[in-house]
């Protein structure tokens, strides 16, 4: 387990490397000159784009469709393995205890 752990950190340095030689080449720079913290930096920050990006695509509304359309369709989809009308019980939630306890201010 250990061996493989292993080859998955070498596996991604080199794709980090490959990632900063690709962007050297583009800049017309020596890959040496790039930072190798900033590049996994701005990689990390590009999967949080993209990952936003598809969360938004998957809310987006239908030429055709009225925004409560789009909301009903939504809803039936993420539900379809229930039966008709049937709603799953729902959990109280916990009491919060709102009285004061440092005392009047």
């Amino acid at each position: 387990m250990v061996v493989k752990e292993l080859w998955v950190y070498l596996l991604a340095y080199n794709l980090i490397r490959l990632l900063m030689a690709q962007a050297a080449l583009l800049a017309d720079q020596v890959p040496r000159q790039l930072s190798f913290k900033h590049t996994v930096q701005v990689w990390l920050s590009w999967q949080q784009r993209a990952a936003a990006r598809r969360r938004n695509r998957r809310w987006r509304l239908h030429p055709c469709c009225t925004q409560s359309d789009c909301r009903a369709a939504r809803q039936s989809a993420t539900r379809s393995h229930r039966a008709a009308g049937a709603e799953t019980p729902r959990q109280p939630l916990p009491a919060v205890d709102r009285t004061e306890k440092g005392g009047a201010r």
